[in-house]
């Protein structure tokens, strides 16, 4: 049975250090052993002491260094390796217990979606929401949900989801995590301003809520089609299904969700003050295992006023409070502040910012793409002016604190980096400010990461091919003749396959590649290795409708090594978290959080390289989490150690 620690051992392990020293010194040995050390080395043993690593070598150096009173332990052919740190992740959406789970990647029309809702409400009977409170439905795949294919006989998703009631609040909230829908009961009882309900107008609209309006598309009558995007559904909708009080109580769930995992630290990408309320409970009653790192919310409905201007003074008030309320905590700390540069790509959405307009496709049920208009003007959306961004990003280097960009567009790349430029002229700094996501990155801003020393942090999740997504952006990036032609979809010249995320040429121009699975996005759970084997990979096998399944890769010039994939989730990651002086690597006098695996993912990959062979790789394919998929996938995280006690193990 899986376990976690008994409390009093995990009270232990949080506080940093142990009341006794061991008695011994144990040694690892009998495995394999990554150090992600400068030198990307495999060592045959480590040795720990206390919560520190004394020793990274040879069986034979270390029996001459510790010959008495060492406890030896045999991996029996294991794999040990640093604790997974991801560097961006939304622990408290990805456990906020909604009322129903749709299918993880699902592709529900709006028909199956009303029947899937309604099932599990029936299931639910009278544990289901009062009358008047909150439907959630989580895992809603928005992708393409104003197309007549979704949407079937109903002329928006708002009246769809009325079919499941008229006396709730319903939300779809979606995978991406900025596409989500909602009903007219939610429409006209759910928004809030300034803590007050109203009903969701055009008029609204286009008067107090401007800072909306192109997130809360309208129909041909003025009227919300319950469809919204990005902050409109954060800011104006307070779905929240679990309270601060009720994820406190859930607190062996929450730390499963990472120990499970492997994951030894992470970031917390989008803190907001019901996280920080969650954070500093877990901690005051020692329930909290990982280490954690706080990127501060830039919020559009406290810190912007209407013309969209950064409250600069209220914004660093706010900030100053929030970290002074972990000043006492070693394990956790607000060290970076959180900013959305852009939205996403896939339509309808579209508001990731692009260098180019997106292109407006019609697409046929015979897969048939027609191209009616050539002057589209939309480029997507920038959350801020570059002018309030660099502003905003010279303040935060001078008060001493990294910026967590989130972008996905190409404009939105390269606003961020103008900014972080800007900021390095006026302070000379080396905060490692970091930029997220990056689906799209244009030629000329690859080598500038490396130049400004900005970490990059995509999802590798994202890497590989999903033909039901890739439907969603590529028609209206690139001129697609027909979307079941997977040569013309996935043409290696395009400009989308071009520039999608183009992690290795990123490194190899000098800059640090960390990674975050961003999880609850597209897939509730973290699945670190399954990550690691999409960015291996980049490919996977695609099936449109009864073609035979291929198998594709998004541009196998971007494949980056197993070593440099490791590092990502490891080393760097702890940089990028400013605590790779402490973890990250197994090096003598760093703190003892690593992980045994039964898989040896270095002996996995090594069948991969620049040159696709799908036979070849199907060894590799198989190294995602078996925690999540069962049916090929096989690796298993066995024990996680924090500060050298065991706080996980599957047995």
């Amino acid at each position: 049975m899986k376990r976690l620690l008994s409390l009093a051992a995990l009270v232990g392990a949080l506080s940093g250090c142990s009341d006794t020293q061991p008695s011994s010194t144990q040694i690892f040995y009998g495995g394999t052993i990554y150090t992600a050390n400068a030198q990307q080395e495999m060592v045959e043993a480590m040795a720990i002491a206390g919560d520190s690593i004394v020793f990274a070598g040879t069986v034979d150096q270390a029996k001459k260094r510790y010959p008495d009173n060492a406890e030896w332990i045999d991996l029996e052919g294991k794999f040990l390796m640093p604790g997974i740190h991801d560097a961006h992740i939304h622990p408290s959406l990805a456990l906020e217990g909604e009322t129903c789970q749709l299918p993880q990647q699902n592709s529900l029309d709006l028909a199956n979606i009303v029947r899937e809702v309604q099932q599990c409400l029936s299931e639910l009977g009278s544990d289901s929401p009062a009358r008047g409170e909150w439907i959630t439905v989580s895992q809603f795949n928005g992708y393409g949900a104003d197309s007549p294919q979704f949407l079937g006989d109903y002329p928006d998703i708002a009246t769809g989801l009325d079919e499941i009631s008229t006396r709730h609040k319903i939300i779809l909230i979606g995978i991406d995590g900025h596409a989500h829908a909602v009903n007219h009961y939610a429409l006209e009882h759910g928004a809030t301003l300034r803590g007050e309900s109203v009903t969701l107008t055009s008029e609204l609209l286009a008067g107090e809520l401007s800072a909306y309006q192109a997130l809360v598309p309208l129909n041909a009558q003025g009227l919300p089609t319950g469809q919204l995007k990005s902050q409109a559904a954060w800011d104006l909708f307070k779905y929240e299904s679990r309270s601060v009080d009720g994820f406190l109580a859930i607190h062996e769930s929450f730390n499963n969700y990472f120990l499970s995992n492997g994951i030894t630290a992470f970031t917390e990408a989008w803190t907001r003050e019901r996280d920080l309320e969650i954070y500093e409970g877990l901690i005051r009653n020692g329930h909290l295992a990982p280490r954690v790192t706080m990127a501060y919310a830039l919020a559009k409905d406290k810190h912007l006023d209407s013309a969209g201007m950064v409250n600069l003074e209220k914004f660093f008030q706010d900030l100053n409070a929030a970290r002074k309320r972990f000043e006492n905590y070693p394990r956790a700390n607000i060290s970076a502040v959180k900013v959305f540069v852009d939205g996403v790509m896939e339509y309808p959405t579209q508001t990731a910012a692009l260098t180019k307009p997106y292109l407006e496709a019609e697409i046929s049920d015979s897969g048939n793409v027609h191209y009616p208009n050539d002057t589209s003007h939309n480029r997507g959306k920038l959350e801020l002016t570059p002018s309030e961004l660099n502003r905003l990003v010279t303040a935060v280097d001078a008060a001493g604190l990294a910026m967590y960009f989130h972008a996905i567009g190409d404009q939105a790349v390269s606003v961020a980096l103008d900014a972080v430029e800007q900021a390095r002229s006026a302070s000379g700094s080396d905060i490692p400010h970091n930029i997220s996501h990056l689906q799209l990155v244009g030629e000329e801003d690859v080598e500038r990461f490396g130049e400004l020393g900005v970490f990059a942090t995509p999802s590798p999740a994202w890497f590989t091919p999903w033909y039901d997504y890739d439907l969603s952006v590529i028609p209206y990036i690139d001129n697609v003749d027909n979307i079941k032609n997977l040569d013309e979809l996935y043409r290696p010249e395009s400009r989308y396959m071009q520039a999608v995320y183009p992690v290795e040429s990123i490194r190899k121009h000098g800059a640090t590649i960390s990674f975050g699975s961003d999880a609850p996005v597209d897939f509730n759970g973290p699945r670190p290795f399954t990550n690691i084997m999409s960015a291996l990979l980049r490919a996977d096998w695609v099936e449109p409708d009864s073609t035979p399944p291929r198998w594709t890769v998004l541009n196998a010039e971007e494949r980056m090594t197993i070593y440099d994939i490791l590092d990502a989730y490891t080393i760097n990651s702890a940089a990028a978290m400013r605590h790779d002086h402490l973890t990250g690597s197994l090096e003598a006098g760093k703190r003892a959080d690593f992980i045994i695996l039964n898989n040896d993912l270095v002996a996995l990959a090594a069948g991969v390289g620049k040159t696709v062979n799908a036979d070849g790789e199907q060894v590799a394919y198989s190294m995602c989490d078996k925690n999540y998929d069962a049916s090929y996938c096989t690796t298993e995280v066995l024990q996680t150690y924090i500060d050298g006690e065991l706080v996980y193990s599957a047995e």
